[in-house]
């Protein structure tokens, strides 16, 4: 008799590890383990395929510049800049940009998001300069750079991988990688953009690869980009904050100033 309850006991011990039976212990393991593998398996699935993202969907432009901006917003996405730009600025190809950046508030934190005249391979409408328009792809940051706001490291991350990406492609020199405050008089992209860390990045990334930014023919008005900008323009942007509306950073005209206004109390991202 003794035996015999030894030996269920050792039997009944076997079903236990840790005094937490076997029964109990499994499913808690396959739930960890799920909570650990699936946030994993979504974030390497969330990671775009650059070459796909980025496939046009026509004839390839001969693209010279790449144009940074931000949207003069604390919230927004390529959807609700498009509908801004197409009944406000009354733009029929709608979004001015090629590709948004969002921030975590109407698109996930720092997801690309591809616009018509990217697909297309239209001009943009983002430069306020018709070179830069016509021959720049204009990358948007939602965010008020200017105005408290800073790009998350998401943002950053996107921003540096799509940027080396596309001049890689279309053989475009960091010379040629602007801020929107250098090619045109607005403080856009903000002073709270890091544009030094942003180019120390692309640079490590093309020594890396083994390319050289061998050509500074096309920088911007033959000037360095850190000597142009608002630096002349203080007024105009103090004085006259509408001028530079959410969205494009490019001003409206007076005549359509008031319908700007009336939409944008209810428009995308208004800080």
């Amino acid at each position: 008799m003794k035996q015999f309850w030894k030996t269920k006991n050792s039997f009944a011990s076997s079903f236990y590890v840790w005094k937490i039976p076997l029964f109990l212990l499994i499913p808690a393991l396959v739930v960890l383990a799920l909570a650990i593998g699936l946030p994993l398996i979504l974030l390497k699935k969330k990671v775009p395929n650059l070459e796909t993202l980025c496939k046009p969907e026509a004839p390839e432009n001969h693209w010279r510049y790449i144009v940074l901006h931000h949207s003069a917003t604390h919230e927004g996405s390529a959807a609700r800049f498009d509908t801004f730009h197409r009944e406000v600025r009354g733009w029929e190809n709608g979004l001015g940009y090629h590709f948004v950046i969002g921030n975590g508030t109407d698109s996930r934190d720092g997801e690309i998001e591809v616009g018509k005249r990217w697909k297309k391979q239209l001009s943009g409408a983002h430069a306020g300069d018709p070179r830069y328009n016509r021959m720049g792809i204009g990358i948007c940051l939602v965010g008020d750079f200017e105005n408290g706001d800073r790009p998350t490291r998401r943002q950053i991350k996107s921003l540096i991988n799509i940027i080396s990406y596309l001049s890689q492609r279309y053989d475009i020199p960091l010379s040629s990688i602007v801020l929107h405050k250098d090619v045109h008089d607005t403080a856009c992209p903000g002073k709270n953009f890091p544009y030094k860390k942003v180019m120390k990045s692309l640079r490590y990334l093309a020594s890396r690869e083994g390319r050289k930014d061998s050509s500074s023919r096309d920088s911007p008005l033959g000037v360095r980009n850190s000597e142009c900008g608002m630096r002349n323009y203080p007024a105009l942007f103090t004085l006259q904050p509408a001028l530079h509306t959410p969205h494009s950073g490019i001003g409206l005209s007076i005549t359509d100033r008031a319908k700007a206004l009336s939409l944008q109390s209810t428009a995308p991202g208004r800080g």
